[in-house]
């Protein structure tokens, strides 16, 4: 009887462990991302709608809200395991960070985008403002701890502007037309597709030569460490989307409108201005440092200690799948990585 008795205790435990086992593989397959209502996040909107997360095993739900800083903001939090953004805000969450190296700090995984022309300084046909130093004394609209801040400071620097005239001023978008016809601002720095749906009020500066837009996929260390499978597949996933994206331009272009646009809401992403590649390079490495040295002339990273920039770029994933896209140095990171 003993011996039944075990028989069936070993069988319930049996069960009870495949149960937990399942469920912990069940719960490892749950991806939270927080993508961005940005044209240069095209290809979370590609991965989410072609079913290519879940074609790699991941149950994915993505937020999507109007920009990285929030990404960002969720992250950190804990409420998305994965978060899309622009350079700066993750620059400026390193340089806040007043204890950096810590197993719930962000790093990257990819960069999925270099573009010249997805942000544009607009200014209001009602400013007057007619070339790039009228801008002095003026109101321009930032998107605080976003990339327009950056942009807006090296317009400053290119064109000899004294920043301290320039008053930054915060407007949400829907309030920004408005704003621009009442003279309550007269320029904006701006992203796609917002910067399209101004250009009836507004004209263009030409910043394609000061600023080439990152878009990166960002995770925790810890992350990386707990699920190496998961994040090798969320990589897979993204490779997969601008796979499409190049083979398949305008159905890539006709999901993200169709998630975006209505029909008296004008977009027109200009292709040519666009390169979409998934990758690890020296590009990012040196717009990254480009960034923290911003962050240190502008008074937003107080501290003295040098930042190792190659030491918040997380290569393992991305070399395991495919090496090739690696550009930098990955040999000294191998034993951080599963």
């Amino acid at each position: 009887m003993r011996f039944a008795l075990n028989a069936v205790q070993i069988a319930v435990m049996s069960l009870v462990l495949a149960g937990t086992t399942v469920a912990e593989a069940n719960s490892k397959r749950d991806v939270r991302i927080a993508g961005a209502i940005y044209a240069g996040d095209l290809p979370t909107y590609v991965a989410d709608e072609r079913g290519f997360f879940a074609g790699h095993g991941l149950e994915a739900t993505v937020q999507y809200s109007d920009s990285g800083k929030r990404s960002m903001a969720l992250l950190r939090s804990g409420d998305v395991d994965f978060a899309l953004m622009a350079l700066t805000p993750f620059v400026l969450d390193r340089a806040a960070d007043p204890d950096p190296g810590q197993p719930d700090d962000p790093v990257i995984l990819a960069s999925l985008l270099q573009s010249h022309e997805l942000t544009a300084v607009m200014v209001s046909h009602a400013s007057g403002i007619e070339s790039p130093a009228d801008l002095a004394g003026r109101r321009v609209r930032v998107g605080r701890g976003s990339s327009s801040e950056f942009v807006l400071w090296l317009f400053e620097q290119f064109h000899g502007i004294d920043g301290t005239s320039v008053e930054r001023v915060s407007i949400a978008f829907p309030d920004l037309p408005d704003a621009f016809t009442s003279g309550r601002v007269d320029a904006a720095v701006l992203v796609e597709p917002w910067a399209s749906r101004l250009d009836a009020q507004a004209n263009r500066f030409d910043i394609s030569g000061l600023y080439a837009g990152r878009w990166i996929l960002v995770t925790t260390r810890r992350h990386v460490l707990e699920h190496p499978d998961l994040n090798r597949n969320m990589v897979k996933a993204y490779r997969q989307a601008i796979e499409f994206i190049e083979r398949a331009p305008d159905d890539a272009i006709s999901i993200y409108i169709q998630s975006i646009e209505t029909a008296d809401s004008p977009f027109d992403l200009r292709w040519e201005a666009l390169d979409f590649d998934i990758c690890l390079d020296w590009a990012l490495v040196a717009s990254l440092r480009e960034q923290f040295l911003w962050a240190r002339d502008t008074g937003t990273d107080n501290t003295d200690n040098p930042i190792h920039v190659l030491g918040l770029i997380e290569p393992g994933p991305l070399n395991d799948v495919w090496p090739a896209a690696v550009r930098i140095p990955v040999a000294a990171r191998r034993e951080t990585t599963p």
